[in-house]
């Protein structure tokens, strides 16, 4: 019987003290960075919450609100091309700090946040022409995804898509070679008319990277 008892108390204190509390985890945080990096760790995060389900990646941004939408932006673009855009929130941070910092957490549902103030996305004003996103043609940091841009011009049949295509340097990609690529996905892969996509091309830029610029056209 005593044997009985010591058994199930070390199981007991195996199982309570063995389990990871179900609290927020920070998963890493660093200063101001390229977007490599910030890529980087924005698909360590995403491969954790999909392999963590009712969790939610928070991401709180400390700086000023110029840093705070580019970093956000970059980090958004990678959660939509998983189609997991629902599982991350950002908050912003301290406004006032003199250096950037970004910090992933991993919050199950029901823990309390991080300390940051919620970001609200303004709404885009469908009336008018807007720039979704943009791609060069290395792709390492686009802002831009095309199965969003499809569903955005799938929701008004009468909008069309132009696209601005720049020059790069000496060595880079062709402008309609380019432009081409870009048309040819919106058609094929997600059903968008040729009829509905335009291009255009702008003069020559500093950048050394062929690039374009995808504008949402609402119908008239």
């Amino acid at each position: 019987m005593k044997r009985y008892c010591w058994i199930v108390l070390l199981l007991f204190f195996s199982v309570t003290y063995g389990q990871e509390p179900n609290r927020a985890k920070l998963v890493n945080d660093f200063g101001p960075s390229g977007c490599e990096l910030v890529l980087a760790n924005t698909e360590i995060v995403y491969d954790q919450i999909a392999e963590t389900p009712n969790t939610k990646a928070v991401v709180v941004i400390d700086g000023n609100i110029f840093a705070f939408e580019r970093y956000r932006k970059q980090i958004l673009v990678r959660f939509q091309f998983h189609d997991a855009e629902d599982r991350i929130v950002f908050l912003i941070g301290d406004t006032k700090a003199d250096r950037s910092k970004i910090s992933f957490w991993l919050v199950p549902d029901g823990v309390p946040m991080p300390e940051g103030t919620p970001w609200v996305e303004p709404k885009q004003d469908p009336s008018k022409p807007f720039i979704f996103g943009y791609a060069d043609e290395n792709g390492v940091c686009p802002s831009f995804v095309p199965r969003k841009f499809a569903e955005l011009l799938k929701a008004d049949p009468g909008s069309r898509a132009n696209i601005v295509v720049f020059r790069g340097g000496g060595y880079s990609v062709r402008p309609r070679d380019f432009a081409d690529e870009w048309v040819s996905e919106l058609h094929d892969k997600y059903g968008i008319s040729k009829k509905r996509i335009k291009v255009f091309f702008g003069k020559r830029s500093s950048d050394s990277l062929t690039h374009a610029e995808f504008w949402f056209v609402p119908a008239k």
